[in-house]
């Protein structure tokens, strides 16, 4: 494999999944997530991963595979009468992609779950398709318009709804454009949220907490089972399922997901950490199929940004390449460590502005920690 096909292969930057608890209060200051909740982000910095921004919680749900979009959606879908849901207007999108029995360009699905005749195109044989009918704000099923309640809309915005009095038949309500996008199979809902989702970077998508949605273990136990305390009073991570070992400060959490198995995050925040002017420090293993050097990880310069480094460093006896980044709020550094051969250690920080100097000693120390078993 050669260096350029290395570069689009290897993950150059750090998948932000952060996740921790965050406190039952909401925070006086308006937080990023309560501006996106309803909202589907995608990580355009990474791979295009799509997250849900819950408008029950502010946290962020991994989409990640259809069955995943789906566990999602039967989790965290809302009961709505039929009555609530026809006063919410239908987008005109992901309506025909099974069996449409009379042609109208609605599915039956579709159909069965709006109450019209799948095998008659004109249910109410007023001279117009039911499609027609419903795209125009008229009722399929009579003369009249459909009476349209903004309060419900408002209300419902961001949700995934669940028509409780048909087949459980699911729904988005897109804050965008307000209107409701049909789900259907696992496989259509996963396409309908990667197609309306909004572009995020991951400096963002950082200051949103991640949902414990299937974990494979969280800091209580992390604590319990793979850390010691050093006799400096540091935490000490030691795990059989790592190759490396790090101490970090006792009072700082530590998880790791089902969907990112190789990394390991580190937070004292408790909600969003630009807001209390914390950090987030992001432990991914990489491994290659060749090896490399280190200089492949080098990161492009951000537009926008100002690159405050750029260079190799050594980190004990380990070789290693930085970099670090200014942004108007915050302040990212990296550094990618070559463990052993194909093996590479890409350690983030990611940090309010005004506190950088604090957080990057507690990262500068804790890289001089890292151990190879």
């Amino acid at each position: 494999m050669n260096k350029h096909k290395a570069k689009i292969l290897i993950t150059l930057t750090v998948i932000a999944t952060i996740s921790f608890a965050w406190k039952n209060h909401i925070l006086a200051e308006t937080t990023l997530a309560e501006k996106l909740k309803g909202k589907i982000v995608l990580q355009v910095e990474s791979h295009g991963e799509a997250w849900y921004i819950f408008p029950g919680d502010y946290k962020r749900y991994f989409l990640g595979r259809p069955k995943d979009a789906f566990a999602i959606m039967k989790e965290l879908g809302k009961g709505v009468s039929n009555d609530d849901l026809k006063k919410i207007p239908i987008a005109d999108a992901n309506l025909n992609n099974s069996v449409d029995s009379d042609l109208d360009e609605l599915s039956d699905a579709v159909e069965n779950s709006q109450g019209t005749d799948p095998k008659n195109p004109d249910s109410d044989h007023d001279s117009y398709n039911d499609k027609e009918e419903l795209m125009n704000g008229y009722s399929p099923l009579g003369k009249d318009r459909l009476n349209y309640d903004n309060k419900i809309i408002q209300k419902l915005s961001g949700y995934i709804l669940i028509q409780a009095q048909g087949k459980g038949e699911a729904w988005y309500l897109n804050p965008k454009d307000l209107k409701r996008y049909y789900l259907g199979t696992p496989e259509d809902a996963f396409e309908i949220m990667k197609k309306i989702g909004l572009g995020i970077n991951n400096l963002n998508l950082f200051r949103i907490s991640q949902a414990d949605f299937n974990p494979i273990y969280t800091s209580e136990n992390i604590k319990n089972n793979f850390t010691t305390t050093t006799p400096s009073g540091t935490r000490k991570y030691s795990s059989n399922q790592e190759i490396y070992t790090f101490e970090y400060p006792p009072v700082w959490r530590i998880r790791k997901f089902e969907d990112s198995p190789n990394q390991i995050q580190l937070t004292d925040a408790t909600r969003d950490f630009i807001v209390e002017k914390k950090a987030v420090i992001i432990n991914y293993l990489i491994t290659t199929e060749t090896d490399y050097e280190l200089d492949i990880f080098r990161v492009e310069n951000k537009t926008g940004v100002a690159t405050l480094s750029d260079r190799e460093v050594k980190i004990g006896e380990f070789s290693g390449y930085e970099n670090s980044y200014d942004y108007p709020l915050a302040y990212e550094k990296t550094t990618t460590i070559k463990l052993k051969p194909k093996q590479f250690l890409r350690v983030s920080l990611v940090t309010a502005k005004s506190n950088n100097n604090y957080y990057e000693k507690i990262y500068d120390d804790l890289l001089k920690t890292i151990t190879v078993k």
